[in-house]
Protein backbone atom coordinates (compact mmCIF):
# COMPACT_ATOMS: atom_id res chain seq x y z
CA UNK A 1 0.00 0.00 0.00
CA UNK A 2 1.63 3.43 -1.30
CA UNK A 3 -1.31 6.00 -1.73
CA UNK A 4 -5.08 6.74 -1.16
CA UNK A 5 -7.32 8.70 -2.55
CA UNK A 6 -11.00 9.70 -1.29
CA UNK A 7 -13.76 11.34 -2.32
CA UNK A 8 -15.63 14.00 0.45
CA UNK A 9 -19.31 14.34 0.31
CA UNK A 10 -19.19 17.24 -2.58
CA UNK A 11 -17.52 14.32 -4.86
CA UNK A 12 -13.59 15.98 -4.82
CA UNK A 13 -10.66 14.11 -5.23
CA UNK A 14 -8.54 14.22 -2.16
CA UNK A 15 -5.23 12.24 -2.03
CA UNK A 16 -5.96 11.04 1.13
CA UNK A 17 -7.63 8.17 3.37
CA UNK A 18 -10.93 10.85 5.00
CA UNK A 19 -13.12 8.63 2.99
CA UNK A 20 -11.88 4.40 4.23
CA UNK A 21 -14.96 3.11 6.14
CA UNK A 22 -14.68 -0.58 7.35
CA UNK A 23 -17.64 -3.06 6.23
CA UNK A 24 -20.06 -4.25 8.49
CA UNK A 25 -22.46 -6.40 6.73
CA UNK A 26 -26.49 -6.10 7.00
CA UNK A 27 -28.36 -7.87 9.87
CA UNK A 28 -30.82 -10.52 8.72
CA UNK A 29 -34.20 -8.71 8.02
CA UNK A 30 -32.40 -5.33 8.28
CA UNK A 31 -34.63 -2.49 6.27
CA UNK A 32 -33.13 -2.01 2.66
CA UNK A 33 -34.96 1.39 2.80
CA UNK A 34 -32.95 2.89 5.46
CA UNK A 35 -31.37 5.78 4.10
CA UNK A 36 -32.66 6.49 0.57
CA UNK A 37 -34.45 9.25 1.34
CA UNK A 38 -31.14 10.99 2.13
CA UNK A 39 -28.73 9.12 -0.50
CA UNK A 40 -27.64 11.70 -3.05
CA UNK A 41 -26.61 10.15 -6.61
CA UNK A 42 -23.23 11.04 -8.30
CA UNK A 43 -23.36 12.02 -12.35
CA UNK A 44 -22.52 8.67 -13.39
CA UNK A 45 -22.20 9.70 -16.77
CA UNK A 46 -18.53 10.76 -15.84
CA UNK A 47 -16.69 7.43 -14.90
CA UNK A 48 -13.62 9.29 -12.91
CA UNK A 49 -12.52 6.57 -10.92
CA UNK A 50 -10.14 5.18 -12.77
CA UNK A 51 -8.30 8.20 -13.84
CA UNK A 52 -8.20 9.27 -10.31
CA UNK A 53 -6.68 6.39 -9.05
CA UNK A 54 -3.99 7.32 -12.21
CA UNK A 55 -4.05 10.58 -10.35
CA UNK A 56 -3.19 9.27 -7.27
CA UNK A 57 -0.54 7.34 -8.27
CA UNK A 58 0.89 9.97 -10.41
CA UNK A 59 0.56 12.72 -6.79
CA UNK A 60 2.57 9.97 -5.56
CA UNK A 61 5.45 9.78 -7.60
CA UNK A 62 5.67 13.58 -7.61
CA UNK A 63 5.57 14.04 -3.95
CA UNK A 64 7.92 10.85 -3.22
CA UNK A 65 10.33 11.67 -5.92
CA UNK A 66 10.60 7.86 -7.30
CA UNK A 67 8.49 6.11 -9.79
CA UNK A 68 5.68 3.68 -8.90
CA UNK A 69 6.27 -0.29 -9.31
CA UNK A 70 2.90 -1.86 -7.98
CA UNK A 71 0.39 -3.84 -8.70
CA UNK A 72 -3.09 -2.82 -8.14
CA UNK A 73 -6.06 -3.90 -6.56
CA UNK A 74 -9.27 -2.46 -6.94
CA UNK A 75 -13.06 -3.36 -6.09
CA UNK A 76 -14.89 -4.87 -8.53
CA UNK A 77 -16.63 -1.88 -10.04
CA UNK A 78 -13.86 0.48 -9.87
CA UNK A 79 -12.80 -0.37 -13.74
CA UNK A 80 -15.88 -1.62 -15.75
CA UNK A 81 -16.97 -0.27 -18.95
Amino acid sequence: EFTHFSYDDDHQLHFDDRSIRYYYPPNIGADLSRGFETFQKQDDSIDAHAHDLLKSIVNFEQKSGTECKADIVTWRGMITK
